[in-house]
């Protein structure tokens, strides 16, 4: 349960898919950023992914030393054991149909060839609902094996961090907004969404030392066009689930949710990656709002 359960957490807090565009994308080169209004001291915006990789946590240790003194920092969700439980549970269909009725032996019969390597066998898959197996098989093993050994991903290094130095510590969303978002699908998307996980199960790892790469590049355009392959193929009936509700509609969240923090000064406001970029990523929305942005360099 507890391995199911850090897979679920983990990618969630990865997978922010991109928005369709052959354009460059406003704020695609950079992870760190000053947010400067006149009414209150500076506060930043830091561009996380939620990963074990030492070289990541390096950079994150080195933007917190860059940003110095701070009065709060606000994560996507602020982790905890029992959201590791709650997110476990909500990854199950106890009283539903069984995976294989759901999504057809054909389907079932690969996704439990994907799965062996995750040490799920076929009773236990039978419990799962679609999307969560395909959130499980998005994961490389070896990432699943370091944080299930206890390997601090980022959001839990900067947790770590702020209750070290007494720095209050916010949650801009909730595990049930999150999650919910995957339950709300449609069954037809939920198995569409499968099916793709199930055919790029074997580029898994390829997909993500690419990712990792790129981000410690500070290149979030090639992220996102890795991601555009990686979480959607050429499945256009899950891209307006991606656009409007996973991305779009989750940055005009955060953007209203972390208004009382830049009020304050001195906030950090660490997000996935992949929330900042675009005409409608949360930098973007938060240069509307009037507030200027300016990039930051961070060594690693």
């Amino acid at each position: 349960m507890r391995r199911i359960s850090l897979v679920v957490i983990a990618f969630v807090w990865l997978w922010a898919p991109p928005a369709f565009s052959a354009e460059p994308r406003a704020y695609a080169e950079g992870l760190l950023w000053r947010i400067e209004s006149p009414t209150a001291p500076p506060s930043y915006v830091f561009g996380t992914v939620h990963i074990t990789d030492p070289r990541v946590q390096e950079l994150v240790l080195d933007m917190l030393d860059t940003v110095g003194r701070l009065n709060s920092i606000s994560l996507e969700i602020v982790p905890s054991p029992e959201m590791a439980a709650a997110a476990a549970q909500r990854m199950f269909s106890f009283n539903g149909p069984a995976l294989s009725q759901r999504v057809g032996l054909p389907l079932f019969e690969e996704t439990l060839s994907a799965a062996a390597p995750y040490g799920l066998n076929a009773n236990v898959l039978e419990q799962f609902k679609p999307w969560a197996v395909a959130v499980t098989l998005s994961l490389p093993v070896s990432e699943l094996r370091a944080q299930a050994a206890g390997r601090l991903n980022s959001e839990k290094l900067i947790k770590s961090y702020a209750e070290n130095n007494q720095i209050a510590l916010h949650g801009i969303e909730t595990l049930d907004e999150q999650l919910g978002l995957f339950d709300g699908l449609s069954e037809v998307k939920q198995v569409e969404m499968l099916r793709l996980a199930v055919q790029y199960a074997d580029r898994t790892d390829e997909l993500f030392a690419k990712l990792v790469n790129d981000y410690l590049a500070r290149d979030l355009e090639s992220v996102y066009r890795m991601m555009e392959e990686f979480s959607v193929g050429q499945r256009g009936d899950l891209r307006e689930f991606y656009e409007s509700q996973l991305i779009e509609g989750r940055n005009r969240k955060m953007v209203e949710r972390i208004q009382p923090r830049l009020a304050e000064g001195r906030a950090l406001i660490a997000v996935g990656a992949l929330h900042l970029p675009d005409e409608f990523g949360v930098l973007r929305l938060l240069e509307k709002r009037g507030y200027t942005v300016k990039r930051m360099s961070v060594s690693n």
